[in-house]
C-alpha cells in the first residue's frame, strides 16, 4: 500500500501500518468507550506543501 510507505514510519510495510495503527485506534476509541474493529473504514489522505515563504 503506497500510503503505508510515504507515511516513512518502521518498515514502510502495509503489515506493520496495519499493526502500529490499530494499537493506536484501539487506544484513542478507549475514551469513548468504542471498540476497534478491522472492517472499519480509515480515510488516508497525504498534503503537498505549495507554498512556504
Amino acid at each position: 500500500m503506497e500510503f503505508a510507505y510515504s507515511e516513512g514510519e518502521d518498515d514502510r510495510t502495509l503489515e506493520s501500518w496495519r499493526h502500529h495503527h490499530e494499537a493506536y485506534f484501539t487506544r484513542e476509541m478507549k475514551a469513548y468507550e468504542m471498540a476497534f474493529d478491522p472492517g472499519m473504514r480509515v480515510v488516508c489522505e497525504n498534503f503537498e506543501l505549495v507554498y512556504c515563504k
